[in-house]
Order: structure tokens, then sequence, then C-alpha cells
């Protein structure tokens, strides 16, 4: 019989156990053909996590590979539903929907004639960006619906994240993990024992030798003594809107995330630039919670080549990118996932990992700009291009959605300079004409849906009964 090849995952809490149950689900598909066994190393060492996080609509593709509903999932986690961000910033409020604008996906000409219209619209119209997407209004009036199979249309516009609750998700995936197979050991000495070929050929931890033949390193490194906090409070409230919202500050964003039985809020702020005292006081004017968590937040340096030999960094790797407004549980999906699809038959091949790299640097880009934009989006080449033209140059990934992209620069008050070249051959009669009977069919479409606490309700029937 071929021996097992250990495949130690290191790391504690969320990270470890969606790691585990990736890597354990594709052991009759993938990886168990080629000997692996899935061994995950626990420690106490390292950074508290996040008590809540918001998944965007790639954790679909995670679901897949275990072969989840997302409905489990939320329903494990004591979640709702996200279609986006609602985001608030001094008199204005706007929303940052996941699904596309429109009725049709891939509609680039819609996008141009709307931003046509709003443009050339009566300063007291009262329409926006909003009104001509299905997520945004859906949110507004806390409705929500599974979008049928045959209706890709729908499954488009409604792209939806999930909002889940850190604690009860770790221990039912702990307890899948359990039943998969995978092989616990808790240690506080983790030592890489490494050849001169720089593989790591075993783990000295405190009661044996742990020979391995590929490690996934899923560890939150611990954040150095800056002045960078993260705040977070549990706040008893919670809204039936299926959606998180974003609040402007003095010194960023605060984030608030909808649970089943409560909600959180989360916030990063430079103390030395916004001194503590005065931070607490905004946050309980804003949210009424004086009681805030605050733990050191992990220093956001890319980390541009986390496969190195035969060991992924992953955690730190996802850190750098954890954020209120992106979950580094998404930069970790994203690096698992493309572990397994580059996965070699042999466990170091260089031209491979440099490939791997190469993919992950994108990725990095592409949220750190976003999560930029939010501060000054000028400062991006979404910005300036949108500015320009009105138009997104194209992702090379799908950290974050086209939509997101449009709507937040929208809101943020970025405006085209130039017209569009797709319009010049339509006249704005036509184009008026036609963004009115979207208007009417996204309203129709929404007078129609049931709330989201209706769907909920459906769902978690479901789900006890599997």
């Amino acid at each position: 019989m071929q021996p097992l090849k250990p495949l130690v995952v290191l790391g504690q809490g969320l990270w470890l156990e969606m790691a585990c149950a990736l890597l354990s689900a594709q052991l009759s598909a993938q990886l168990r053909p080629d000997g692996w066994q899935v061994i995950a190393v626990t420690s106490t060492a390292g950074e508290p996590e996040p008590a809540s996080l918001i998944c965007d609509p790639e954790i679909d593709f995670w679901c897949q590979r275990l072969q989840w509903p997302l409905s489990q999932l939320l329903s494990a986690g004591q979640g709702r539903v996200s279609l986006g961000h609602r985001y608030h910033d001094t008199t204005k409020n706007w929303f940052v929907p996941y699904g596309h604008y429109g009725l049709q996906q891939d509609a680039s000409e819609f996008d141009q004639a709307l931003l046509a219209f709003l443009a050339g619209a009566d300063a007291d119209s009262k329409l926006s960006a909003d009104d001509f997407s299905v997520a945004a209004q859906a949110a507004a009036r806390h409705k929500f619906a599974f979008a049928p199979a045959n209706r890709p249309d729908l499954v488009h516009a409604l792209s939806y994240g999930l909002q889940l609750e850190t604690a009860p998700l770790v221990q039912w995936l702990r307890q899948q993990n359990l039943k998969a197979g995978v092989r616990y050991i808790q240690s506080q000495q983790i030592q890489p024992l490494r050849g001169t070929d720089g593989c790591t050929s075993a783990l000295q931890l405190d009661q044996e030798l742990l020979e391995l033949s590929f490690c996934i390193d899923c560890r939150r490194p611990t954040a150095p003594a800056t002045g960078t906090l993260w705040l977070s409070a549990r706040d008893p409230a919670t809204s039936s809107a299926p959606c998180a919202s974003a609040i402007r500050t003095d010194w960023g964003w605060l984030v608030q995330h909808q649970l089943a039985n409560c909600s959180y809020w989360h916030t990063l702020c430079d103390t030395t630039h916004s001194p503590l005292q005065t931070v607490q006081q905004q946050l309980a004017r804003l949210t009424g919670i004086s009681e805030w968590q605050s733990h050191p937040a992990a220093e956001a340096a890319p980390m541009d080549h986390p496969w190195q030999h035969n060991w992924l960094q992953c955690g730190p790797a996802a850190a750098s990118l954890d954020h209120p407004l992106f979950s580094g549980l998404m930069a970790l999906q994203f690096l698992l996932l493309q572990w397994l699809d580059l996965l070699p038959t042999t466990v170091a091949s260089p031209a491979t990992a440099s490939l791997y790299n190469q993919h992950w640097q994108q990725y990095q880009m592409e949220v750190r700009h976003y999560l930029l934009c939010h501060q000054d989006p000028l400062t991006t080449t979404q910005g300036r291009l949108f500015q320009r033209l009105g138009r997104l140059p194209p992702a090379e990934t799908s950290a974050i959605q086209p939509a997101q992209w449009l709507g937040l620069l929208y809101g943020l008050g970025v405006r085209p300079e130039l017209p569009s070249m797709l319009l010049a051959r339509r006249s704005e009669a036509s184009i008026h004409l036609a963004l009115q009977q979207v208007q009417q069919s996204i309203a129709r479409l929404i007078g129609g849906m049931p709330y989201h606490t209706e769907t909920l309700q459906r769902q978690q029937t479901t789900v006890r009964g599997i």
C-alpha cells in the first residue's frame, strides 16, 4: 500500500477549520488517489479573529467544492444574506450591490446609458443608480428570494453573500472535519525542519516529530505594536434588511454585519492620528454602544510570494487584506482554491509556484485598490478611468465584482467627463424610454418578492429536514 503523505494545516479558529473542510472534501476527488492525509496542528498563538464576517458571492465556489448548500452554511453561522453594502456618508446614502445593474448581465451599454441618464436628469429628480439595481431595491424593502436556476438574469442580479457569526460556525466546522477524518494535534511548539533545498521535511511539536509532504500555514500573524486598532462591538439589535452597512467616520468606515440574533460593528482606526477616546465617543454617538473590544490590527504589507517550496503561507497573506470592508476569509478561499487547481504531482514545483504567486499578486492588487478607493478614488486606476470615460478596466480576478466598483465610485461622487461612444447612435428619448421600462420591471419584480425573514424561515425549515 502506498504510504500516506501528510498534508499539514497550521492555525486555529475559522481559517484553520475552513481550510481543513475544503482540503478534506477533496480527498475522494483529488487528493486521496495521491495518498494525502489532512492533519490539523492547532495552537492558541496568534491574533483574535473578528466575531463576525461577510462573505461575498465567491463563497458559492467553496460550497460547491464542499458539496454543501449555501443555506447550510448560513444556518451553521446563524447569519443573514447580504446583497451588498448600504453606505452612509454625511448627508447621502447609496447601495453597492454584488449583482449587476439592470436586468441583463454583462450589459456594458446599460451601465453607460444609466450614467448618461443620471447626468442629464433634472436637478429635482430623486432618481439614483439604486433605482436601477434589483439588489438595492430589494435591500431597501427588506426583501429577498433565491433566484431560480432557469432565470440566469435574476441569479446574477440577486447575487448575494453571507453574513456569519464566527464562533458557532467554527464549532460546526470542527464537527464536520472530525466526521471527515481530519486528525487534530495541539501543540504550542511548531518548529519547521528545513533541508538545504528549502523544503520542509517535518515539524517539531511538543510531543512528537511530525513528518510532512506539504504545509498549509493558516496562522494569523501577531500584529506589531502599531497605532492601528481593530475595534468591534456586539449589538443585540439586528435588522431584517439583507445587507451590511458602512458608515463614514472621521477616521475611516464603520461596518455593521446583520446576523440572525444580533449584529456586530467593526472598524479600523489609526490612534496616532485619531485619539482612542475621541473615536470611542463618536462610536457611542453613532451606535449607542459604549463597550468596544480592541486588538492591534495586522500589518497590511503585501505578501507577494505565499507559495515557496512545499509551504503555502495562507494566514499572513490573507491577513494582509483582512478589513471590515473585505474579509480575509475570501482571500484564504482564493489561495486554497488556486492551490488545489494547480496542485502538481510533486510537492515542490518552482514553475507552478511562480504561476500561482502571479495570480495571487493580481488578486491582492485588486482588493487593495478597492479598499484604497474608499478613501481616495482618484489614486486608483479604476477611479481615474471611471472619471474620464465612465468605464472600468477589465478585472483579472473575481475579487471585486464590476457592480461593486460602479456603485462605490458613483456613490462617492465620481462622474464621467466624456460621453460614451457606445451611445453615439442612440437618441436621448430611446435611452430614457428603455431605462424607464427597466425601472418599472424592477419595481414589479420587487413587489412580488417575499420578505427576507420569510425566505430565511423557509430555508431553515429545509435545512432542519436534511
